[in-house]
């Protein structure tokens, strides 16, 4: 299995590939590894980009997050760089 360092550094390099710039790129890298250790076998199958807006939406919803999170969660609804 996949611990939460390497989905971490996983989804900060699969946001500079798609273009985002290095500070929303950490905030993925941060989510991604956010979500493979909060759920049950989330280090055991891809992560994808509507899986990670789903989250960000949610924790945004519950008062969570911070503008950093919504300007990722904007980037990752707009399809523009995934």
């Amino acid at each position: 299995p996949t611990g939460a360092g390497d989905v971490m550094r996983g989804g900060f390099l699969a946001g500079l590939q798609k273009g985002l710039d290095p500070l929303l790129s950490v905030r993925l890298g941060a989510a991604v590894a956010a979500m493979a250790i909060c759920r049950e076998q989330g280090r055991e199958r891809f992560l994808g980009p509507k899986d990670v807006a789903g989250w960000l939406g949610r924790l945004l919803e519950r008062g969570g997050g911070e503008a950093l999170d919504a300007d990722l969660l904007a980037a990752l609804e707009s399809g523009k760089h995934f």
